[in-house]
């Protein structure tokens, strides 16, 4: 049995997340008038898939891209994804 890398595995995960970015991308555009928070979520894939990207480009990047800048791309994907979910569920944000 063939044992993958985690390079290969995190290669594999971009590509899923593009292609679920895409998918949310032709969501929004069908849907983007009937709900709220959707471009939140457009927002997250892009985020998400850019961080993950980055993470997998480590070692052919400088550090602080590649680290630092993936990292805060994905936490800031994350919340990005919480303010999309409050608007789509109509509920507030607690301070």
């Amino acid at each position: 049995m063939i044992a993958l890398d985690m390079k290969t595995v995190m290669f594999a995960n971009v590509i899923v997340n593009f292609v679920g970015m895409i998918v949310m991308f032709i969501l929004w555009f069908q849907n983007h008038h009937k709900y709220a928070g959707l471009s939140y979520w457009v927002l997250d894939w892009v985020l998400l898939t850019g961080g993950t990207l980055l993470i997998t480009l480590q070692g052919t990047l400088p550090p602080w891209e590649s680290m630092i800048l993936s990292n805060s791309m994905i936490v800031g994907g994350t919340l990005v994804l919480y303010f999309g979910l409050s608007r789509f569920a109509g509920k507030k944000n607690s301070p």
